[in-house]
């Protein structure tokens, strides 16, 4: 009886779970890089944009080309921000700064435009080279967003 309940809760979630979530295809995203890193602390930014670009669509968004101001309904910004300078002393090196990766859109709440954010990491500190951190942010934020729509599997 134990395993019959169980059994019956998990399909419960698993049907409420689904309800909740939106089919990814009926929404488009800009995939928007803000390189604000000097001394070469951030150099694969074709990369990171690759990247994001081809997870997206492979949950079935739109890719489109916008600002996040002018974002409408149904439209996303996927904000990927890097600022960092190079600091040298004798042989060594590093890059000190910070780095985020935000999906948001923007959405009216008593005739004000608002900005919302569906999910996001940040990282700062000491950090030799922000590239391979900016690849585990997007992914880390692409694991949040499969969590909230359905993909279509493109």
């Amino acid at each position: 009886m134990r395993n019959v309940f169980t059994a019956l809760l998990l399909i419960l979630a698993t049907e409420v779970g689904s309800e909740t979530r939106k089919n990814a295809s009926k929404f488009t995203v800009s995939v928007n890089l803000i390189d604000a890193a000097r001394g070469g602390c951030w150099t694969n930014l074709q990369k990171v944009r690759s990247v994001a670009e081809e997870k997206l669509v492979k949950l079935g968004f739109s890719l489109g080309t916008f600002n996040f101001a002018d974002t409408k309904e149904n439209e996303y910004v996927l904000e990927i921000f890097v600022k960092s300078n190079r600091h040298t002393f004798g042989n060594n090196s590093f890059c000190d700064g910070g780095a985020s990766v935000n999906f948001k859109t923007s959405t009216s709440i008593n005739g004000l435009d608002h900005s919302a954010t569906l999910a996001g990491f940040r990282s700062s500190g000491i950090n030799p080279l922000w590239d391979d951190t900016m690849l585990s942010l997007v992914d880390l934020v692409i694991r949040q967003i499969e969590s909230y729509f359905v993909s279509t599997g493109k």
